[in-house]
């Protein structure tokens, strides 16, 4: 009886608090501008580099700018970008979007209310539940977002497909659909200036390493997008026998498990964990003074782009297009390895694109751990690199 009654409390609390919030400001604070970004790791490497644009545009270059931004990448964004943006709203995602945690989804409603902003920004290319909800109940009434809502790229997709006619290139569709080419074409439509910037990148200080070394990043958001840790642990192996090279294994805690199996695999001293150790910013130092980058299709590998380090990335195919394979005028670092049933349909790009856009489920672990290992042979410099022993993996 006693819950039942705290139910319907909450929920009339809820329904009063969501009609307040969805009242617009009427005294917005003049010259001020909200960006909303709360996509993953990648997306926000993939966009970041644009806010300095915003921040001199003759549109908003006395404007004082507030990103709301995921807590997952708070560390880039404070670390990297404290320069262009003057104040931060950070939202732990997974909270904010569970009904028993009420009391903070309005915390931080009030946050960007209580900002009184004259202007809110999306530069989102796909909307979610999460990003309406924060839109209507933000007060903001100047929103620019993009004109289509269309979902992960379909409505391009279909345009590209109705005109009938293919490029043998696949590179050609990557001007469409790649997600950073799709940041900058926004961003100068918001500010009306054409933005002087042909890849995404991080400022850092690169330092020669007491002994060089590869990352191994074997995580990833999605299961069917990881690699199994017994292949990384092989390609590990294949490494310390033929190479001076000491390897790190990088990552968050949930990678840790991942960590142990390489390891033993791997049968290696030159290994070592640093899984669930680092911050965000420490990895960017990491990738960017290292030899080679062997990962999965995740944050790391824009990473490795935006430092100019050489990556094999495994891949089964998800997002393809619109974050995968790298446009050469980005990076020629980044080496894609696919299944074969992804590179065989290299042809028809843009039915590839549309098939897996948004969800592969194609077995990235039809790739051989020699597939990886004769990649990264050939990525690797001759004075790294001793001599090719043929043993099977």
């Amino acid at each position: 009886m006693f819950n039942s009654i705290k139910v319907i409390i909450r929920n009339s609390a809820i329904k009063i608090l969501n009609k307040y919030f969805s009242l617009k400001t009427f005294f917005p604070k003049d010259k001020t501008l909200l960006i909303l970004r709360v996509d993953a790791i990648g997306d926000y490497i993939l966009f970041r580099n644009f806010i300095e644009s915003v921040k001199k545009s003759e549109r908003f270059k006395d404007y004082s700018i507030t990103l709301a931004g995921n807590q997952t990448w708070k560390n880039i964004a404070e670390t990297y970008d404290s320069e262009f943006i003057d104040n931060f709203i950070w939202i732990r995602k997974q909270k904010i979007k569970r009904k028993a945690e009420w009391l903070y989804r309005f915390s931080i409603l009030n946050k960007i209310r209580s900002g009184r902003f004259e202007t809110l920004l999306v530069p989102n290319d796909t909307s979610s539940k999460l990003i309406k909800d924060l839109i209507k109940h933000s007060g903001i009434r100047n929103i620019i977002k993009k004109e289509s809502d269309s979902v992960y790229l379909h409505h391009d997709i279909n345009k590209v497909l109705e005109q009938g006619v293919y490029e043998k290139d696949h590179r050609k569709y990557l001007e469409i659909f790649f997600q950073f080419y799709r940041n900058k074409r926004f961003i100068e439509e918001v500010i009306q200036e054409k933005i002087n910037l042909s890849k995404p990148n991080f400022k850092v200080i690169r330092q020669k390493p007491e002994r060089e070394y590869v990352v191994i990043f074997p995580g990833a958001g999605f299961q069917e997008r990881i690699w199994n840790a017994e292949n990384f642990g092989k390609v590990c192996r294949k490494i310390s026998e033929n190479t001076d090279l000491g390897i790190l294994i990088c990552g968050d805690d949930s990678d840790s498990k991942a960590a142990e199996i390489i390891t033993k695999e791997s049968g290696s001293d030159k290994i070592k964990d640093l899984t669930g150790t680092t911050s965000l910013s420490e990895l960017i130092n990491l990738i960017a003074n290292a030899k080679l980058l062997i990962s999965n299709e995740t944050c790391a590998v824009h990473i490795a782009a935006s430092v100019d380090t050489k990556a094999v990335c495994i891949s089964n195919g998800n997002h393809i297009g619109r974050f995968n394979p790298y446009p050469e005028d980005i990076s020629k670092n980044i080496e894609t390895i696919y299944p074969s049933e992804i590179t065989d349909g290299f042809g028809r790009f843009p039915e590839l694109v549309k098939e897996y856009h948004y969800l592969s489920y194609v077995n990235i672990n039809s790739i051989t751990s020699e597939d990886v290992y004769q990649k990264a042979e050939m990525i690797l410099t001759s004075k790294s690199m001793k001599k090719y022993s043929d043993k099977e993996i």
